[in-house]
Order: structure tokens, then C-alpha cells, then sequence
């Protein structure tokens, strides 16, 4: 009895090699096959998901991004009215100095270059 299960068994595995290694060759095509189908749809669907990301951080930063731009005005603005003040102050210092040494300076120096410049 022995010998007949062995050779059944022989029988069967034998059958397998034959039969499986054409089953597997197609099965290794439609592997490769289905695995670039599935390798493009996930690039296309990664390009989906990237834009409506990129949609949705435009979408959040719309807000920060517009007050930002409102206080950087401010700011120049501020900045502006900060360097008018200085140059008011400088030219009014300026205009202080020069009046002072026109008139500590001697009259004689003045007329003469007055004298000169006709």
C-alpha cells in the first residue's frame, strides 16, 4: 500500500511542475502588468493629492499673509513719518548752527565776501 500512495504522490507532484509553471508565467505577466497600473495610479493620484494640499495651505495662509502685508504698511508708514521728523530736526539744527557762526563771525569777513560776489 505503501507503494501506491508513492506513486500517486509522484503522480501529483509531477502533474504540478507541468501544469504550475505555465500558470505562473501568466501569473507573473498579469503581477507585472497590474503592478505598473497600480505604480501609475498612485503617482496620479499622489499629483492629486499634492495640489489640493497646496490648495488648502494657500486657502489657510490667505489670512496671515494679508495681515502681514497690513502691518508692513504700518510700518513703512511709521518708518516714513519717523525720517521726515529727523530730517526736520537735522535741517532745523543745521539752520541753528549756521545763523550762530553768521553771527559770531566779524562784518568785515562778510562784506568782503558779499563785496566779491558782484
Amino acid at each position: 500500500m505503501a507503494k501506491k500512495s508513492a506513486k500517486r504522490r509522484m503522480k501529483k507532484s509531477s502533474g504540478r511542475k507541468t501544469g504550475g509553471a505555465k500558470g505562473k508565467s501568466s501569473k507573473k505577466a498579469t503581477k507585472k502588468a497590474s503592478k505598473k497600473t497600480s505604480k501609475k495610479a498612485i503617482k496620479k493620484s499622489a499629483k492629486k493629492t499634492a495640489k489640493k494640499a497646496s490648495r488648502g495651505v494657500m486657502k489657510r495662509m490667505a489670512k496671515p499673509m494679508k495681515k502681514a502685508k497690513q502691518v508692513m504698511s504700518q510700518v513703512k508708514e511709521k518708518a516714513g513719518a519717523a525720517v521726515d521728523t529727523v530730517t526736520k530736526v537735522v535741517a532745523t539744527t543745521a539752520g541753528a548752527v549756521v545763523g550762530a557762526v553768521e553771527s559770531v563771525m566779524p562784518e568785515s569777513n562778510a562784506n568782503e565776501t558779499g563785496s566779491s560776489s558782484t
